[in-house]
């Protein structure tokens, strides 16, 4: 029984228009969401915040060094070379995420090719879809 209740709500208006403002809420989910990626693009962050995290980065390893050096001895520029890689690892990371819409090869920017591919072939079927109705 329930499934004729569907299936005869699915052909009146009411079941159309809940999908259509469905579809709409989507579209502006996604439109705030593309609108706060391209402010992230568009503010950047401030030449000195580069700058300050290299300072920073560089009173650390110095203090580092000098307090690892009585417990590890000879190990120091070891351990110091494994944390300096990583935590450079992490700004580089931090700095590459700052332009979310790049076109090179690296694995921090978005496919926004693909989605776009994805929205046009989801819109697409739902035009096919209504022509048949």
């Amino acid at each position: 029984q329930e499934c004729g209740i569907l299936k005869d709500a699915a052909n009146t208006l009411d079941v159309k228009f809940a999908h259509h403002m469905a579809m709409e809420d989507s579209i502006n989910v996604l439109s705030k969401t593309i609108g706060g990626m391209i402010r992230v693009k568009a503010t950047g962050l401030p030449q000195g915040y580069n700058s300050f995290q290299l300072i920073l980065c560089m009173v650390f390893f110095v203090v580092a060094s000098a307090r690892f050096t009585p417990d590890i001895g000879w190990w120091t520029p070891v351990a110091m070379a494994w944390i300096y890689h990583v935590v450079r690892m992490i700004l580089v990371i931090g700095n590459d995420m700052e332009d979310p819409f790049g076109t090179d090869d690296r694995l921090i920017d978005l496919p926004v090719e693909l989605f776009c591919e994805a929205i046009h072939r989801q819109i697409k079927a739902v035009y096919d879809r209504k022509i048949i109705l």
